[in-house]
């Protein structure tokens, strides 16, 4: 186990790029505060991604996409106050549907 370390790290990694890109996951929801800045969502990206990405791009896919949304208060810091967003539901019909159970049986001859 010692020695499988950056193998762990390289997957749970993969699964968080992989958590970002589908908006049906939830778990992406752990990796921010209840209540996040874009400029917080948008590090978490980044950090996870390994890449730089345009801020008002980023902001904008978001918001047109529905993912999350804006709530009230903001977020005081060295800046002006940030708007504070939370994740928007997931529509039931954006929810995958469970694989089917149903097999077909093997002819046999």
């Amino acid at each position: 186990m010692a020695f499988d370390h950056l193998k762990i790290l390289a997957l749970a990694r993969l699964r968080l790029r992989e958590d970002l890109v589908d908006p049906t996951r939830r778990r992406r929801t752990d990796l921010v505060p209840t209540r996040f800045t874009m400029s917080e969502l948008l590090h978490v990206h980044e950090v996870v991604l390994g890449r730089e990405l345009d801020k008002r791009n980023f902001r904008a896919k978001l918001l047109q996409a529905k993912v999350v949304e804006p709530v009230s208060g903001r977020r005081t810091g060295r800046h002006r106050p940030a708007q504070l967003y939370r994740w928007a539901p997931v529509p039931q019909d954006a929810v995958a549907a469970p694989p089917s159970t149903v097999t077909r049986a093997r002819r046999v001859r």
